[in-house]
């Protein structure tokens, strides 16, 4: 049994600047791997992300093409470059109704000065009847707010602390400033790589999304696991009536 999950967005969720292994996609699937094998599942993370594509209307149309009929979860990171036509967010996670495995919509990176239009568009797709998340920004915000700043202390102090810690804030700059800048990117592999500008990402800040998508992930499996146990409904009777409120779901988008 696998559970596949999706990328898709611009030149950050490629993860342009670093390795492809370097995504949070890839740093997500090392994360849930083990805790999905504990249950039987084989977790299967998939980067489709391409730099300067919007997410429709080409993306949205044609996704079953573009990321598969099996995938559980997909995911979207085009704010940047979609901006503030909402209709492309909002045919994007409304044509996932219609998919044929019904995936649940994950938003990334939403944190623009118009995120509450965003989280609009998600909470129309959720009154549809579509499965629609969002990666909180303001955790986000509070989880940078307390990385430790490099700035002022000397080699031995700044190796006091873990890779993914080091150099990745300086003198309250992300991925910027002395002495973080020339740690950005890593450059034991393909150290004249492209696309390794200052607007993109690092391997520490796609570390931390990654991780972050995991943590939620991971719990999100655990409660239903607790919640499961606790209500002592016959697993597969459960399963069934989920897969018929979820038909009549999708027959409802159909028709409207």
């Amino acid at each position: 049994e696998s559970f596949v999950w999706a990328a898709s967005g611009h030149s950050v969720a490629a993860s342009h600047g670093n390795l492809y292994n370097q995504s949070y996609t890839a740093f997500l699937q090392r994360a849930v791997g083990p805790f999905f094998r504990t249950l039987g599942i084989q977790f299967e993370g998939r980067n489709y992300a391409m730099g300067g594509m919007d997410s429709a209307p080409h993306i949205a149309l044609c996704q079953e093409a573009m990321f598969g009929t099996d995938v559980d979860v997909l995911t979207w990171d085009f704010a940047m470059i979609d901006r503030r036509e909402y209709w492309k967010n909002s045919l994007f996670v409304h044509r996932l109704g219609v998919h044929a495995n019904r995936p649940v919509h994950i938003s990334i990176n939403i944190e623009d000065r118009q995120s509450h239009n965003r989280r609009k568009v998600l909470e129309e797709a959720e009154d549809a009847g579509i499965p629609a998340m969002y990666l909180n920004p303001w955790i986000q915000k509070d989880i940078l707010a307390n990385i430790p700043d490099m700035f002022g202390l000397n080699q031995a102090e700044i190796d006091s602390y873990g890779p993914y810690a080091k150099y990745f804030k300086c003198k309250d700059q992300i991925e910027r400033g002395e002495p973080c800048e020339p740690f950005k990117y890593t450059e034991e592999i393909c150290p004249d790589r492209k696309y390794k500008a200052t607007w993109h990402p690092g391997f520490r800040h796609q570390a931390m999304i990654g991780n972050m998508l995991a943590l939620g992930v991971t719990q999100l499996v655990l409660d239903m696991l607790e919640e499961w146990n606790s209500t002592n409904v016959d697993p597969l009777k459960l399963y069934t009536q989920i897969q018929n409120e979820q038909n009549q779901s999708q027959h409802s988008l159909k028709r409207s």
